[in-house]
């Protein structure tokens, strides 16, 4: 069974010590980890705003959940406008046209179909002759109502 990573085992003791103001070291110790790594997962969650720092060296878990992709509204509105442009689309065509990474967009085709806004149509060449996923847009309208006139507010993470 593998253990559970850095951060959440350093969440855990934030959490069962709630006004508790917390040392690396104290939280190394109390894992059995170096204080390299626990130092390495405080800064990330200080980064993130999960933790607040009350001292030199000390640390609060303020409760917040981690939010990495803060632009997030942004990609998927950027996405669903290109998709809303082409109609029938390859995810690298949309990649070109949006700028966003491959796997995101991959990600967003995959709750647009299942939400029933987009359909697989099948396959065609790419430009190095493998074959791509073709897509068609379903519902114009409602991806456009839905995703690009209303931004943050759809339910695609």
């Amino acid at each position: 069974m593998r253990k559970p990573g850095i951060a959440k085992r350093v969440r855990e003791i934030f959490q069962a010590h709630p006004r508790k103001a917390l040392r690396v070291a104290e939280i190394a110790s109390e894992l059995g980890l170096s204080y390299e790594k626990v130092a390495n997962a405080v800064a990330d969650m200080f980064r993130r705003g999960e933790l607040k720092r009350v001292g030199y060296g000390r640390y609060r878990y303020t409760g917040k959940q981690p939010q990495i992709w803060k632009k997030v509204p942004a990609l998927r509105r950027r996405i669903c406008k290109a998709i809303h442009a082409k109609v029938t689309f390859t995810a690298r065509e949309i990649v070109l046209l949006s700028g966003v990474g491959r796997s995101y967009v991959h990600k967003i085709l995959r709750r647009l179909v299942a939400e029933g806004l987009v359909e697989p149509l099948g396959t065609k060449k790419g430009p190095k002759g493998l074959p791509e996923k073709l897509y068609r847009l379903v519902q114009r309208d409602e991806l456009y109502q839905k995703y690009v006139l209303e931004v943050g507010k759809g339910g695609l993470a």
